[in-house]
């Protein structure tokens, strides 16, 4: 299954369009795991510096309180993880792992895996949960990239849901699949 979206971002701060900007989303799912190719190119003719960008940003119930990664050195080795609740304004982490997860009070959320990108921005937005709400908790892996003429780019994701040793566990074979150059597998019973 893939769905395969083609558009024309926004300017997030202005509200308008951006033109010389083309963005692709193209998703496949892969047994519990969604995989999402972002592609983006850049007509313009202006150059702008290096600054962060979200690769990509992402948005959740408030409900999903905790932040949940892998920092230290001894990553994939199933070492404690590290859980902290995010709070306002944006607060930056390392996750050694590329991954991160944010999870309710049971440990059941979803979960972010964005290989190669280690440093990440969150926060929460307190407010109601719900889909009525207007509470989120926020989270977008970060790489520092300048735009400049001709620039593209091209990158994956992946996206699952479930409790955070399950996350974790699919992260790590997905991984040890891409570096074996094999295909990942679907999980018993898909």
């Amino acid at each position: 299954l893939c769905f395969r979206i083609v558009s024309r971002p926004r300017n997030w701060a202005g509200g308008e369009e951006m033109n010389d900007c083309r963005m692709e989303s193209e998703i496949r799912l892969q047994g519990h795991v969604a995989e999402i190719v972002f592609r983006f190119r850049y007509d313009g003719d202006t150059a702008h510096e290096k600054r962060d960008q979200e690769l990509p940003a992402v948005f959740v119930d408030s409900a999903y309180r905790n932040l949940v990664f892998y920092r230290g050195k001894k990553p994939w080795s199933d070492a404690p993880l590290t859980r902290t609740i995010p709070g306002w304004p944006n607060e930056r982490h390392r996750s050694d792992e590329e991954w991160v997860a944010y999870v309710d009070e049971k440990d059941w959320g979803i979960g972010l895996y964005t290989p190669g990108t280690h440093i990440l921005t969150a926060y929460r937005h307190r407010g109601l949960s719900g889909p009525k709400g207007s509470g989120c908790s926020y989270v977008a892996p970060l790489r520092r990239l300048a735009i400049t003429p001709g620039f593209s780019l091209e990158y994956r994701v992946f996206l699952t849901i479930g409790e955070v040793g399950e996350i974790r566990k699919r992260f790590g074979k997905l991984r040890a699949d891409r570096a074996d150059g094999r295909k990942p597998e679907t999980e018993a019973g898909d």
